[in-house]
């Protein structure tokens, strides 16, 4: 799986080999095995099913570790339904194990989001939850991630409460005072009368070496609403983009956004691709909104004729105190009734993109996550048909950190008019990094008339 050898001579050999010996794997070979056909696409479905035969098989002799790569891998194949019924077993099992690992009691694993995803993304999102609320119950401290999860799981089932008892547990054990208000302001008034159980959410509290002073990504956002507090305009967009802007040319406080130059261009595509009725811009990666903010500005000028108040802008971001601080800038820009900040993987949330908009909706997607996931989310938004004629997908850090899979595929495909810009990074504009910005012209060839988009879910 790690060489990429899907096909050929040597992939047939081990499919054979494997048949004839799943009878003598382990259990951790059986996990390892299911993992590189989650990694590599593969499907033989005879040896699947012999495969998913002796998982069942021997699932209560899986470590919890075993448990978790056996979950992921199997929800990734989507080989249904032995794939549900697989997740469902290895969730059910890991919910009455202590989460520790299996060769060091004393190490509390990471392995939350693995179970948390496995169980949403097969329809049992309350699998999810009691996998969070057994291991939580017994004092392990959740990653980000798998918070962000349910804050979304909460958000497709409307279930306001289930977010708003999230955040009241992230103000609860916030390690910054600061962040704790932006938590209390996020919850509102619901849930405000429910008992909150003792969980905690995980917070970067890493300081710099020698010192006590805290360097992490949350002391950058604790750090830069203390500032907003002092010195943003309130109601006024453009003096709370100048407010995020100053702060970070202070020491020790620069913010990895699309400002400068990036910024000069991106004012460049929504002038010349403004907003129209029933279309929506995506942000993939919103941070703490400073192109959020821009777009929906931008927006709300271009549609001022609009009949209706509109939602302008939806940005997807995974990281829940991302969130949170987005939408409290939001507010302080008085943009919240133009844009949204919807928690979780982008991937997963594009669902909800296509159920809440339709079809054609999405005329500006802006892609600053994960470069190494750029062209994935791409295909998704083709398989999904969700790209209207003439929309722009604009993705920041091409170069630095890299995206070069989408950016051979949006400079090679006929479906995309494409220009590669090159420019300096944010406050280091000595730092050379690319922009890419490609039109979109036409489905890909595989989706005209072949019915079923192009490119799938990546």
């Amino acid at each position: 799986a790690m060489s990429g050898v899907c096909s050929g001579p040597p992939m047939r050999e081990a499919e054979e080999g494997a048949s004839l010996k799943l009878h003598e794997f382990s259990p951790h070979d059986l996990a390892y095995l299911a993992w590189a056909f989650a990694q590599l696409g593969f499907r033989n479905e005879p040896l699947l099913d012999a495969l998913a035969e002796a998982v069942l098989r021997n699932i209560r002799l899986f470590s919890i570790e075993d448990l978790a790569k056996t979950a992921w891998s199997w929800a990734t194949i989507g080989k249904e339904p032995i794939s549900a019924e697989i997740v469902v077993a290895c969730c059910s099992r890991a919910r009455s194990l202590p989460p520790v690992s299996s060769w060091d009691s004393s190490e509390v694993l990471d392995t939350a989001h693995a179970f948390a995803w496995s169980a949403w993304v097969t329809a049992r999102p309350d699998l999810a939850w009691d996998v969070f609320r057994a291991w939580a119950s017994q004092g392990m401290t959740v990653d980000a991630a798998t918070v962000g999860l349910l804050m979304m799981d909460g958000l497709y089932r409307r279930d306001v409460e289930a977010e708003a008892g999230l955040c009241r547990m992230l103000e609860r054990c916030s390690a910054f005072p600061e962040l704790a208000e932006v938590f209390a302001w996020c919850a509102g008034p619901y849930a405000s009368h429910r008992p909150l159980p003792d969980y905690a959410m995980r917070f970067d509290t890493r300081t710099c070496p020698g010192s006590a002073v805290v360097r992490g990504s949350h002391a950058k956002l604790s750090r830069l609403v203390t500032e907003m507090r002092l010195t943003a305009e309130v109601g006024e967009p453009a003096a709370v983009l100048d407010a995020i802007r100053r702060h970070s040319f202070g020491e020790g406080q620069w913010l990895k956004v699309a400002g400068g130059g990036k910024a000069n261009l991106i004012e460049e595509v929504l002038r010349s691709r403004p907003a129209k009725p029933t279309e929506v811009a995506v942000e993939f990666g919103v941070f703490v909104g400073y192109t959020t903010i821009r777009i929906a500005q931008r927006a709300c000028e271009a549609a001022k004729a609009f009949p209706l108040r509109m939602l302008h802008i939806v940005g997807l971001e995974v990281e829940p105190v991302h969130v949170c601080v987005a939408r409290w800038m939001l507010d302080l820009a008085g943009l919240s009734g133009a844009a949204e900040v919807w928690p979780g993987i982008a991937h997963d949330s594009l669902l909800r993109l296509g159920d809440e908009f339709g079809q054609r909706s999405a005329r500006l997607c802006f892609m600053d996550h994960r470069g190494t996931k750029f062209h994935e989310d791409l295909a998704r938004l083709e398989g999904q048909e969700l790209l209207a004629k003439g929309a722009v997908v604009i993705a920041d850090n091409v170069l630095k950190p890299c995206a070069p899979v989408f950016c051979w595929v949006t400079n090679h495909s006929p479906s995309y008019k494409t220009v590669n810009y090159a420019v300096g990074e944010f406050v280091q504009y000595f730092v050379e990094d690319w922009m890419v910005v490609a039109e979109f012209l036409h489905p890909p060839p595989s989706a005209i008339g072949g019915g079923g988009g192009g490119g799938g879910g990546g």
